[in-house]
Order: C-alpha cells, then sequence, then structure tokens
C-alpha cells in the first residue's frame, strides 16, 4: 500500500492504492506514521499514485472493524 523511496535528503512516501483513490486503512496507517517517524531525511514528501491523492478512510475496513 506504500512505496518508501529514500536519497540523502529527501524520503519519498506513495500511497500505492490508486484502484481505491489511495483510501487509507488503519495498518496503511500505521505504516504511513511509520514511514514519516523514522525518516532520517530531513524532508519527507508524500504523495498518492495515480489521479487522487487520498480519498481519506477506506471505508469497507472501518466497517470490518465495527462488526457487523
Amino acid at each position: 500500500m506504500l512505496r518508501v523511496d529514500d536519497d540523502d535528503r529527501l524520503r519519498v512516501v506513495t500511497l500505492d492504492r490508486p484502484d481505491a483513490r489511495n483510501a487509507l486503512t488503519p495498518a496503511a496507517l500505521d505504516d504511513l506514521r511509520d514511514a514519516v517517524r523514522d525518516a532520517a531525511q530531513p524532508v519527507v514528501y508524500v504523495h498518492g499514485a495515480g489521479d487522487a491523492f487520498c480519498a481519506g478512510a477506506d471505508l469497507e475496513t472501518v466497517r470490518d472493524l465495527d462488526g457487523p
């Protein structure tokens, strides 16, 4: 769901679910937090693959967390 590419001064984090308009699951939120927190680079650039940055929360996943 996330792609992380590093160089000396920049970490690029790509939300990589273009089929779901890069909607975030709970696991993706954890991964995103870790990618930003653990960066050794002074700049972190976050962007979305495809035509959208991020549609927000993945409602299917959130619905599954609440139960039936």
